[in-house]
């Protein structure tokens, strides 16, 4: 989908899936974001696939944390991050080549009780020549699905 199509979903739901990945958060954020997107990207740019790696907290008007999304598009990463600090959102962007990407790892993690090992939790490590990114989930959580499925996308030729 292109980041025009992209744009317009957001505003009016609030979320994109992408088949078993999608993008989503408070509206407020969602909405800020998506504005950042289609100022900040020319609206034929593809994105291929997204996923949310941190959510903030809170409710209603009342929100703390950041709001984190990752951004296949057209030979590229973008990292989108809102960010609440004294009442004021802040959105950022940083875009990494995939031409430097040096690895994907996705972790999993087990938990024992009474003997028996179960599955725990998912992080996803992407790093690049000069970076990294960390993202990790605890199931059960849509989130750890879709970090996961966002890590395989980037290991998929």
């Amino acid at each position: 989908m292109k980041i025009g199509e992209l744009v317009s979903k957001l505003r009016a739901s609030g979320r994109v899936e992408f088949g078993a990945t999608q993008l989503s958060g408070p509206m407020g954020f969602v909405a800020s974001l998506a504005d950042s997107l289609a100022k900040v990207l020319a609206p034929e740019v593809q994105v291929f696939d997204g996923v949310v790696l941190e959510m903030p907290k809170g409710q209603g008007g009342s929100w703390t944390g950041k709001l984190e999304w990752l951004l296949l598009i057209q030979g590229y990463l973008l990292r989108l991050v809102g960010e609440v600090k004294d009442k004021t959102l802040t959105v950022s962007h940083v875009v990494y080549p995939l031409s430097t990407l040096r690895h994907v790892a996705i972790v999993t993690g087990y938990q024992e009780a009474a003997g028996t090992p179960y599955f725990h939790s998912y992080a996803l490590v992407i790093e690049f020549l000069g970076g990294k990114i960390e993202a990790r989930s605890e199931l059960p959580s849509d989130t750890a699905d879709h970090l996961v499925r966002f890590g395989q996308r980037l290991l998929t030729p």
